[in-house]
């Protein structure tokens, strides 16, 4: 892993320069955090419509989260996608799954850690307990018992 600092100019594609970079340099790689604004966003979320909107105007980035994998004939590819979250005038709060371009408004600043050979994984591995995969957590202090189920809004279908 190396941290890699990427600045991308204003008017720029932020999410094409990240990738570019990660393939030129045939790396993959996770982004750490990103700071600038950005403007004419398109957006959509994690539901089964998952229709894309168009936000006009300028915000700044209060986080972008994400990673891209380069095809290490690895089969099937891993899927790689961004979700951001944004501040606008008015106090407004917007985030999503980066779904079109990103333009960067202002010059954007973004911190990766690079990958050079990322191991991938199925889990459960074959064998394991069902019983143990779907364990709950322990109680609350109200003893309610919680259960972890892991929310990852860049994960591809």
């Amino acid at each position: 892993m190396k941290p890699v600092v990427l600045q991308v100019s204003a008017g720029s594609d932020v999410i094409e320069n990240i990738i570019n970079f990660a393939r030129r340099n045939h790396v993959s790689l996770s982004i750490i955090s990103a700071t600038g604004s950005v403007s004419d966003v398109i957006l959509r979320y994690p539901s089964p419509q998952g229709a894309p909107y168009r936000f006009a105007g300028t915000f700044g980035i209060l986080s972008l989260s994400g990673s891209f994998f380069v095809d290490h004939n690895t089969t099937p590819t891993p899927c790689s996608s961004f979700s951001i979250i944004l501040s606008g005038g008015q106090a407004q709060i917007l985030g999503g799954i980066v779904a079109g371009e990103l333009m960067a408004a202002t010059p954007v600043t973004v911190v990766v850690v690079t990958l050079t050979n990322p191991l991938f994984r199925n889990l459960p591995y074959e064998g394991d307990d069902e019983d143990y995969r779907h364990q709950t957590m322990p109680n609350n202090i109200d003893g309610a018992t919680q259960c972890y189920t892991p929310f990852i809004p860049w994960a591809c279908p």
